[in-house]
C-alpha cells in the first residue's frame, strides 16, 4: 500500500560522515503530531522525500531516506531523525535548507508498506 505524508516543521541540521552516510533531523510542533504519529508506519521502509520551501512554488525533490528515529516529548513537540547515503540525495537541497533557518518547511514523503504474515493488516480478533 502506498502512503502519503505532509509534515511541516524546522530544519535542525544535517551531517555527512566519512562513509557517506548522511543523517539530518526535523522537528514539527504539536499541531504536526497526527501526521507524526502516521508516519511511524514509514519505520524500515525507503521513504521518497520532497521538500518545499516558503518561498519555492513546487516541492524539490530531497531523495529517499530512512527514518532511523522518531522521538515525542510530553509537550507533543516531535524530532524526526532520516538517514541515507549520498548517492541517493540531492545535497545540493539539502545544503539550501539550513539557509532557510527559521522558516517552516513542508516535508512531503511517500513510501510503500507492505501487509504481510508478520501481522500486519490483516489480524482477526475473536
Amino acid at each position: 500500500m502506498e502512503m502519503k505524508t505532509k509534515l511541516i516543521g524546522k530544519y535542525v541540521g544535517h551531517s555527512v560522515k566519512n562513509n557517506q552516510i548522511v543523517d539530518w533531523n526535523l522537528a514539527c510542533q504539536y499541531a504536526q503530531l497526527p501526521e507524526v504519529v502516521r508516519f511511524t508506519l514509514g519505520l524500515n521502509v525507503d521513504c521518497e522525500l520532497a521538500v518545499l520551501f516558503e518561498d519555492s512554488e513546487k516541492p524539490q525533490k530531497l531523495g529517499t531516506f530512512r527514518i532511523s528515529g522518531i522521538s515525542i516529548d510530553r509537550e507533543g513537540d516531535s524530532k524526526i531523525k532520516f538517514n541515507s547515503m549520498t548517492e541517493y540525495i540531492n545535497l545540493d537541497i539539502l545544503n539550501a535548507m539550513s539557509s532557510h533557518g527559521d522558516e517552516d518547511i513542508t516535508i512531503y514523503a511517500k513510501y510503500v508498506i507492505e501487509s504481510g504474515e508478520d501481522g500486519g493488516g490483516d489480524a482477526e480478533v475473536d
